[in-house]
Order: structure tokens, then sequence, then C-alpha cells
């Protein structure tokens, strides 16, 4: 899956690794990620017009925590991305709708109206679509949460399969974080009990 929609953004560094679904490759400015592609060609002979450099601190440091937080989420273990991301070169449209979809919680849908309306702009479900359909941070901004009316899972660039199979490691994270709590609160009236006795 690619985040598509070129745009013209100064990238400051780049890193490409494995992960679960195949090579993972970053790009970033000094202000935040710029584009996640997964699965990615794998880390092959970087074409001349793409701007590589691992010098540069801030980038190199965005770059780590984009991949740690990626390692992490595919071990079902992190649900909200904390990566700073540049959406620099994006229309304010489609900057506001990528932005209302970092908001959607782990293990939550929404469906593209619904989105268009926390985005601000009510009535616009087709061109939601469109916005998520050229996502250039996949994952990091979770356009796989949207859906379309009823729950019917639609389009999504890595396919629908992706789309189903990451839903349900979200399923998977939520019910973790509730047995998890059941668990706490469990213990804790144990202990409560046996003090009282």
């Amino acid at each position: 899956m690619t985040g598509l929609g070129r745009r013209q953004v100064p990238v400051a560094g780049e890193r490409w690794f494995q992960l679960p679904l195949g090579w993972c490759h970053l790009q970033a400015s000094e202000g935040g990620l710029v584009r996640v592609e997964l699965p990615a060609s794998g880390p092959g002979p970087l074409g001349p017009d793409r701007s590589v450099r691992d010098d540069n601190a801030l980038a190199k440091a965005i770059l780590e925590t984009a991949e740690s937080e990626l390692r992490a989420y595919f071990a079902g273990d992190l649900e909200v991305f904390t990566v700073p991301v540049d959406l620099t070169g994006i229309t304010p449209f489609r900057q506001s709708v990528l932005r209302a979809c970092q908001n959607i919680p782990c293990g939550q849908t929404m469906t593209y109206g619904e989105l268009g309306e926390r985005a601000g702009y009510p009535g616009s479900a087709r061109a939601v679509g469109q916005a998520m359909a050229r996502n250039p941070l996949p994952f990091v901004i979770p356009c796989h949460r949207v859906v379309g009316c009823g729950g019917r899972l639609t389009g999504y660039g890595g396919g629908l399969e992706l789309k189903q199979r990451l839903l349900e490691l979200e399923r998977g994270m939520g019910e973790r974080k509730a047995k998890g709590a059941q668990s706490r609160l469990e213990q804790g009236l144990a202990s409560t009990t046996t003090s009282w006795g």
C-alpha cells in the first residue's frame, strides 16, 4: 500500500525495514513523517530524484519513532501513533479529513459520511473517500478504520483482506486491554475483600 498523490515536500531522510506485511519505506521531512509505503518493492537502489540523507538529526529521530511505532502496532502493542506527521503540500480539505481520521480510536470505525462531518464538511462522503484513497501515511493515519454505509468494507489501497486483518488486529488489542482491566479489577477486589476480612 502506498501513500498516493505525489506532493512536493523536501525529504530529509528515508528508511527501509521489514514488517510482517513486507518491506516498509518511510520518508520524513524535518517537520514530520511524510510518506509510508507498505508493502514497498524493497530496499533496491534509490533513484536520483530522491533526496536521501541520513545525517539529518530531526528526520532520523522521526524515522526511528515511526519504525518503532509501526513495529509495535503490527505486534498488537500500540493503539495510538505519536510520530509527528507533515501534511505540507496537501489541500486544506484533505488535511482536515486526514486530521479527523487520525482521531478515530483504535478498534473503532467510522463511515465516510461521518468522517466528512467530523472534518467540518457534511455531505462530502465521496470527496472523503478520494482523500482516503490518497492518504500518504496509511496505518499512522488509519484510513482502514473508515468504512461504507452500514459498516461495509469498501475501498482500501492494500485490498479489503488487509483492511479486514487490520480491523481484527485492533479488535484483538481492545479485547486484551479489556481482559487486563477486568483482571486488575478482580485483583483489586480480592485484595480489598482480604483487608476487610
